[in-house]
């Protein structure tokens, strides 16, 4: 797994869950970016097992990738890294967040979810905040009604309750106050680290 400076921790643990599900039997993280992680990306591999986290130089992403698809196969997941990195790599299962879909909050009465900490875990600039005076800094502040919210192309979204059947509609995840930590990556479950092989005898 290479990840950037600038990935959000719960989709680092997001894109980790699966493979360990699926048990996978070496995961490796490599951090593409210039100086130290964050602590909460450190943390983040903690939490899902990952005892060390290696750098790697941009320049060799290519080397790297080389190398493995010598082995034999696997599974290769961008986070927060230039789309490049995994070009030219046959025979692995390549998989990129190159979109970087923005989350949407739209806040209701008494239900909103903690702003703050949404900045904190994923990073303000991924926010998409509607109809709030005083949004985190760095987010994108965002007026209209709740037909304008539900039109958007979001990969995560914060709706009020009395519209939460309609944003299941809307958005590949929907998620409520108290879920500021959660995350699934829509396209990255079990089956993307999973090789299968089927064969038939019809007999003689």
């Amino acid at each position: 797994m290479l990840l950037g400076e600038k990935c959000p921790a719960p989709l680092v643990l997001a894109g980790l869950l699966p493979a360990l599900t699926a048990r996978v039997p070496a995961v490796v993280c490599l951090y593409v970016g210039e100086g130290f992680p964050e602590p909460v990306l450190l943390t983040a591999l903690e939490l899902a097992g990952q005892e060390w986290l290696a750098p790697l130089q941009p320049g060799s992403a290519e080397s790297v990738l080389s190398r493995l698809s010598a082995l034999g196969g696997g599974a290769v997941v961008g986070l927060g890294v230039d789309p490049s990195f995994l070009s030219g790599a046959p025979g692995l299962n390549l998989w990129h967040d190159a979109a970087n879909h923005a989350i949407g909050v739209f806040p209701g009465t008494g239900e909103s979810p903690d702003l703050d900490l949404l900045s904190i875990l994923h990073g303000p600039g991924r926010l998409e905040i509607w109809n709030v005076d005083s949004p985190p800094k760095g987010s994108r502040p965002r007026r209209g009604g709740i037909e304008d919210f539900l039109a958007q192309d979001y990969q995560a979204a914060f709706p009020p309750r009395a519209h939460r059947e309609q944003a299941l509609a809307a958005f590949p995840l929907t998620l409520c106050g108290g879920g500021e930590a959660h995350w699934r990556i829509p396209g990255l479950g079990r089956r993307f680290y999973e090789k299968l092989q089927f064969g038939l005898d019809c007999g003689d």
